[in-house]
């Protein structure tokens, strides 16, 4: 395979990692500084020298949740420190490590792909023969970000990794970076503050000589690039459009209970009911028979005289007074305490029966009754002169 072929299986090996829709992707890139062949001299891999050019792409989704392994080793007895490991798992979509020569043609390249099929890995070399090839594993806790701790003499040292290892190829990239495991941020990228190094390790068997082959190479980060793109956001509220209810209202973004309002403007956010507590007494203006009074929400009888000011939340509102099953002409007229005359005249005559031992002394306590509504300016003279009429057609205490 010459160099260009081999240029254009790398591309489309990179154009396949990258269809899928990816969170956020960077390249960092060096040159060599390190290169060691574990096999005899043969290995035809010795072309990769120090001074070519690395490229390493990563692309991932960033998860920031609840490490998905973590564990932690005391060696304090035997080394004087402790270590701890956290991993984030299936948040690393391509890994992809291109090597290019002095004359700018590739010298080796290898790439990683995770997907809900597995792990993929390809590499592929330049030189004196042909190898490209690719293996498929269900295993995707092989490519991670990692976080490695430290702690000796009081210190803490901590170390970052984009991590592949399965089998017998490797890839580490180390970052320096603060923000994990949301890395790089765009802030990271623009600045150029990503430093760390790239090592990358792999062994294989060389059908062509029947030698198996391993080689390591590596170097430290001098460049950084890339762009992490951002969901739409129409009102800027730091919430995409597709998760914010009002895309187009800052201030709102989540609706608890579907009922057109913003929590933040809802008075009533679980309840799709009721949005607005004009009084603020704790009951919605949809169930609050009195939405501006802050003392009442309620009406039982419906008089207009909520329940908490009503001395009688089940008055008799007829349109006429009837005492004792007797009806009369006289309005019955509702009082500023939620009574009505008849609640008022009924009473009376329930309790006067009580009391009473013959007809005159019911119609005389009734009518004492009958006076102070008169006093009180709640009837007329002529409405007690009918009401007392009324009263006196009971039939309680005749013989």
């Amino acid at each position: 395979m010459n160099k260009t072929k081999l240029a254009i299986a790398i591309g489309a090996l990179s154009m396949a990692a990258t269809q899928a829709t990816l969170a956020a992707e960077f390249t960092v890139s060096g040159v060599i500084d390190s290169t060691y062949n574990y096999s005899n001299n043969s290995n035809t891999l010795s072309h990769v020298e120090y001074g070519d050019r690395y490229v390493a792409t990563i692309t991932y989704e960033a998860d920031t949740s609840s490490p998905d392994y973590f564990y932690t080793n005391n060696y304090n007895d035997y080394y004087g420190y402790i270590q701890s490991q956290a991993e984030w798992y299936n948040s690393i979509q391509s890994i992809e490590v291109v090597v290019f020569d002095s004359e700018g043609g590739i010298a080796h390249s290898s790439l990683v792909t995770v997907d809900e099929a597995g792990l993929t890995y390809s590499h592929s070399y330049a030189g004196n023969y042909e190898i490209d090839y690719q293996q498929s594993y269900g295993d995707f806790e092989q490519v991670y970000f990692g976080i490695y701790t430290q702690k000796y003499d009081g210190q803490t040292n901590e170390q970052k990794q984009v991590q592949l290892y399965f089998y017998s190829d490797a890839l580490n990239l180390v970052l320096d970076v603060n923000s994990f495991p949301q890395f790089p941020t765009q802030a990271d990228i623009d600045s150029g503050s990503l430093t760390g190094q790239v090592w990358n390790y792999d062994y294989y068997y060389n059908s062509q000589t029947g030698v198996y082959e391993q080689w390591q190479y590596g170097g430290r980060i001098d460049s950084l690039s890339g762009e992490i793109p951002t969901e739409p956001d129409a009102d800027g509220d730091g919430v995409p459009d597709a998760e914010d209810a009002f895309p187009n209202d800052a201030n709102e973004s989540v609706d608890s209970d579907g009922d057109g309002v913003g929590n933040n403007s809802d008075a009533f956010p679980n309840n799709p009911a009721e949005s607005t507590d004009s009084d603020g007494d704790g009951v919605g203006n949809n169930g609050d028979v009195f939405p501006n009074n802050a003392s009442e929400s309620a009406d039982t009888d419906g008089d207009g005289v909520g329940n908490n000011a009503d001395l009688n939340d089940n008055s008799d509102l007829s349109a006429t007074v009837t005492i004792d099953g007797n009806g009369s002409n006289v309005a019955n007229t509702l009082l500023t305490n939620g009574l009505t005359i008849a609640d008022i005249t009924t009473a009376a005559s329930v309790d006067c029966k009580v009391g009473a031992k013959n007809h005159g002394q019911y119609t005389s306590c009734v009518g004492k009754t009958l006076n102070s509504l008169l006093a009180a300016g709640s009837i007329t003279d002529a409405a007690k002169g009918a009401l007392q009429s009324t009263v006196a057609k009971s039939s309680f205490g005749k013989k």
